[in-house]
């Protein structure tokens, strides 16, 4: 009998024990059966989700869960409480203040004889960590000056404009740079300079809208990556964005006027990026060869004039 008294008693103060432990951690902690039942919920999910912890009996599962993560969570259960594995997954749980935050969940199964009782999620709030990572991966892939997409981004939105070939999407390539810039920045220096590649940079995304990406290959090459159905879509961006560049540009009490010149490739095959873009290089140096300030059309891979 005293036996059972002292496994009793541990028991009892190895439960409250953990329980102590839950109550404490600013981790949520969440117990659920095989059927997405709450069983227990920490106190701590009142300041990480603003809700009452105490009143989850007749909430759906995973109630709080942005509806784009839910079928991937709970697939994640099923998985981990067949197979007997833990998982990670990060998703949008919703906070009645906050509006929705980035959390990270974790899971582990727990079995008793061999048989499931239970599965323990540990919640976590990662949303100043998912903003740095995305800032990280924002600087990564973006212009430092012009905020526009960078070389790196820009070679990946290449692969993925082949990829979409196959499905006979075509997309051009529009290569560009200011006139005689060398000549600005020579001049007038360099801060001024690098005011105009903003200003060119805006211009032109002002003229895509949501029809094209452009982006800052270096220097005051720029790339413009166009789908298009018919080439005179492509013609008639071309010609705004030369009429637009003429447009004189008011920097610190100096009015400035540049002009731009612009090769473009039309993309209807799956060639290398590389082609892609010496074909258009190839085009911007003939538009250079015959006076600057107007843009050139060829098709890849031939250097046809289209224009």
């Amino acid at each position: 009998m005293r036996a059972l008294d002292a496994i009793a008693e541990n028991y009892l103060q190895s439960e409250l024990r953990y329980r102590i432990i839950a109550e404490h951690i600013q981790d949520v902690l969440i117990l659920m059966d095989k059927h997405k039942n709450y069983l227990y919920v920490s106190p701590s999910a009142q300041a990480m989700f603003h809700f009452d912890y105490r009143s989850l009996n007749n909430r759906s599962a995973f109630f709080n869960i942005h509806p784009d993560y839910v079928e991937h969570l709970e697939l994640n259960f099923e998985t981990a409480m067949l197979e007997g594995i833990s998982f990670t997954v990060k998703v949008k749980a919703w906070h009645e203040e906050k509006q929705w935050v980035w959390t990270e969940l974790k899971g582990q199964p727990m079995y008793e004889n061999g048989k499931f009782q239970h599965m323990l999620l540990v919640a976590r709030d990662i949303s100043s960590q998912h903003k740095y990572e995305e800032r990280l991966l924002h600087d990564a892939y973006s212009d430092v000056l012009t905020n526009l997409p960078n070389r790196r981004k820009l070679n990946e939105l290449l692969k993925e404009a082949k990829s979409a070939l196959k499905e006979h999407h075509y997309f051009a390539v529009m290569l560009m740079d200011i006139d005689n810039f060398k000549h600005i920045n020579d001049y007038y220096g360099h801060e001024i300079g690098d005011h105009v590649l903003v200003e060119y940079g805006k211009r032109v995304s002002a003229i895509l809208e949501q029809k094209g990406i452009a982006g800052r290959y270096g220097g005051d090459e720029f790339v413009v990556l166009l789908p298009y159905q018919m080439q005179q879509e492509v013609e008639e961006i071309a010609r705004r964005i030369v009429a637009e560049m003429q447009r004189p540009i008011e920097i610190q009490q100096t009015t400035l006027s540049i002009t731009t010149s612009i090769g473009v490739a039309l993309v209807e095959e799956d060639v290398a990026i590389r082609k892609m873009l010496k074909c258009a290089d190839d085009a911007l140096y003939k538009v250079k060869e015959q006076g600057k300030n107007d843009f050139y059309i060829a098709d890849v891979p031939g250097l046809k004039t289209t224009k």
